[in-house]
């Protein structure tokens, strides 16, 4: 009798104990005015990404009967950087204003649930969207065989694979617990699992990033050698030249971005694993969790603001005027319209020739 009372006794004891380390976890480090910082900063960022990706989503969906397969990227890519921003900024917001984690420990693991996984179907998506604009350019033949039907099957394949690595923390393999600063969560980088942590790094960031950069690495070869071949060519081919490289630029602009968005917090978590007992201030490890929020205004001012096509629909967007395309055949994304070279020999002549598909 005596026995089960103090069992039960102990039991209350540590679900107590937890119940106020949870709470002290979720205490922001911060003084009130640093969080208010923080809050405006992720309004803003907010209201930004939400607007740039639907701008985005309306552009393409108002031309989709003449989308074609590479667009479908891009509204992908607009549905994951719009999806963060809308469904998880405003728990941390209200957190930030509330100097602390106000949703617990069940909006704790959600949070990070949105974050990983529109994170990794974002950096998914560019890496698919490399080697689309790699094979465009290099094997133009076998692009024609690609059809919409293989795109949106693609773009299912890279939600699971966010999918599955999303929800491995809730089935024990590592786990997702508030950021060190307290009114943010994510994986639990403090006390991780090795092995989930390693698996981590080389199959959502690893593994994209090796194809980004092998792919635009490899293009920027093909480039340079077409640029050799064209100043044999007339004034006309090289326009056509001149435009290929800056649509290879500005893709290749949008990944070292995104990149350079997610590369301090990857470095910073790097160091939570390799040296534990390394004690990084929560005022300097705060800069790259927003570098990395911040990423998701960066694909549509790349794909929006600087993309032509896309542009010169703005207008009727804020007049809310529709207009006829007049190129109606023509994509909206950059993957789209490459000219190819195509290169014969006959003789001692050599004859070279442009096309657009």
């Amino acid at each position: 009798m005596y026995g089960m009372q103090y069992k039960d006794l102990s039991m209350d004891n540590f679900t107590d104990s937890n119940q106020s380390n949870d709470h002290n976890k979720f205490k922001s480090t911060f003084y009130p005015w640093e969080d208010y910082i923080i809050g405006v900063f992720l309004i803003l960022g907010n209201i930004t990404a939400v607007v740039l990706n639907l701008m985005v989503l309306i552009v393409t969906l108002k031309r989709r009967k003449q989308l074609r397969y590479p667009d479908y990227y891009i509204i992908n890519l607009a549905v994951c950087d719009i999806g963060h921003p809308l469904f998880g900024y405003p728990m941390t917001i209200i957190s930030s204003f509330s100097h602390e984690w106000v949703l617990g420990r069940i909006g704790c693991e959600m949070y990070g649930y949105l974050g990983f996984q529109f994170g990794v179907g974002s950096m998914a998506t560019l890496a698919v969207m490399a080697f689309v604009r790699y094979l465009t350019v290099c094997k133009p033949s076998s692009v024609k065989q690609i059809t919409r039907c293989h795109a949106c099957l693609s773009i299912v394949c890279i939600h699971l694979y966010a999918f599955i690595w999303a929800v491995f923390p809730f089935l024990g393999w590592g786990r997702y617990d508030v950021e060190p600063y307290g009114i943010a969560c994510s994986i639990d980088w403090k006390n991780p699992s090795t092995s989930f942590v390693i698996a981590t790094f080389i199959f959502c960031l690893g593994v994209p990033v090796v194809i980004m950069t092998t792919t635009y690495g490899l293009l920027i070869k093909v480039s340079r050698g077409i640029s050799r071949k064209m100043q044999k060519w007339n004034s006309k081919d090289i326009v056509w030249t001149k435009q290929e490289l800056y649509l290879l630029k500005m893709t290749m602009i949008m990944c070292g971005f995104y990149l350079l968005a997610w590369m301090p917090y990857a470095i910073v978590n790097i160091l939570y694993v390799m040296l534990p007992n390394v004690r990084i201030p929560h005022r300097i490890s705060v800069i790259p969790s927003l570098c990395a929020k911040s990423s998701h205004t960066i694909n549509p001012i790349i794909y929006f603001l600087m993309n032509k096509k896309l542009r010169s629909f703005s207008p009727s967007l804020s007049c809310l005027r529709k207009k006829k395309n007049k190129e109606a055949s023509k994509s909206l994304s950059p993957t789209a319209n490459v000219p190819t070279v195509n290169v014969t020999t006959s003789g001692n002549q050599r004859e070279c020739k442009l096309s657009s598909e």
